[in-house]
């Protein structure tokens, strides 16, 4: 869960930025927000218990499958641990509302990591027998992302300059892959 929280006077709400590995349920009077390059954002919401979540991952899954791995920075288990996270406030899983964010392809020369977010999301819905209410993947562009806690609306702005999304994705991923071999770096 993200504790990057402050409040926004001008909407009279509390703003919760979901970090890249994160996933948030948003509450009454809050608003769940996140920046996306590569990564991918999954908005999750059943109308009817109207309970609402955000998930953010990095990477599909973990190359290896080690435990190590196991954490909300990889699409099957963020998926997953939002869903679980909104059954136990009173969701059902066959009322869920599934829409999705990110994927874009922001570094020229290397891998489609969003591609490869995409592929992933597209595969778990077709395994879940569940399909996307909405969404805007793809593309070269970085976006913004917002969650109200009370409705369950979602909001997406696409980004015209995100070199700060490159540069936090990049340091991000390094950081994962550091953790993975098992190197330990000292700050």
């Amino acid at each position: 869960m993200s504790e990057h929280k402050h409040y926004l006077a001008g909407e009279n709400v509390w703003v919760r930025r979901v970090m890249p590995g994160e996933f948030c349920l948003a509450q009454p009077g809050e608003l769940l927000t996140t920046v996306l390059g590569s990564c991918v954002a999954v908005c999750i919401t059943d109308p009817v218990a109207n309970v609402h979540g955000m998930n953010h991952f990095l990477l599909p899954q973990p190359s290896d499958h080690s435990l190590n791995g196991i954490n909300a920075r990889y699409g099957d288990w963020a998926m997953e641990a939002l869903i679980n996270a909104l059954i136990k406030q009173g969701a059902h899983r066959n009322r869920l509302v599934y829409k999705a964010f990110g994927g874009a392809k922001m570094w020229q020369g290397e891998s489609d990591i969003g591609g490869s977010n995409i592929g992933f999301l597209k595969q778990w819905l077709n395994l879940e027998n569940s399909q996307l209410a909405s969404s805007d993947l793809g593309g070269q562009q970085g976006r913004l992302v917002r969650l109200w806690g009370e409705s369950g609306r979602v909001q997406m702005k696409r980004l015209a300059k995100a070199e700060h999304v490159v540069q936090e994705e990049r340091a991000y991923q390094q950081q994962l892959l550091a953790q993975d071999s098992g190197d330990v770096e000292l700050f």
